[in-house]
């Protein structure tokens, strides 16, 4: 799954060429491109690509992300939980994964927490129009 910025005043405007295509004026300018690893058939992340950087995320027995470490080694991001899915003995940024329970995203406020099932996300298509293509099917 990709994440990243886009600052509206910035999206490409799409119009309908001489055979009746939508398409942008100009590519869709992407900052700060996030690539998430997902294990096979699941909703358990294993990775994070940002940049240049790599990052593996090691996942509890309920897929709950406990640990992060870079392409050294070296662990940069370590939490635990609470009964209740809230971060306890947090080590690192926050918001470096975002996500607790296999669904469950952090958004803007650090604590809060948003349920976004991963299989109904959508994504704008090249028409502006929100569709289905974007999901993850699970088996």
């Amino acid at each position: 799954m990709h994440e990243w910025d886009l600052d509206k005043k910035l999206k490409p405007s799409p119009y309908l060429n001489d055979l009746g295509e939508l398409i942008n004026d100009e590519a869709e300018p992407i900052h700060n491109l996030i690539t998430w690893v997902y294990q096979e058939r699941t909703f358990v992340s294993s990775a994070k690509i940002q940049g240049e950087e790599r990052f593996s995320i090691i996942s509890d027995y309920i897929g709950r992300p406990v640990q992060a470490y870079n392409e050294n080694g070296s662990l940069i991001w370590q939490t635990e939980y609470d009964i209740y899915g809230k971060l306890r003995n947090l080590q690192g940024d926050e918001m470096f994964v975002p996500f607790g329970e296999r669904t469950w995203w952090r958004i803007e406020k650090p604590a809060l927490l948003k349920n976004k099932n991963v299989k109904n996300i959508f994504r704008r298509n090249k028409a502006g129009g929100k569709t289905k293509n974007g999901h993850i099917k699970c088996r």
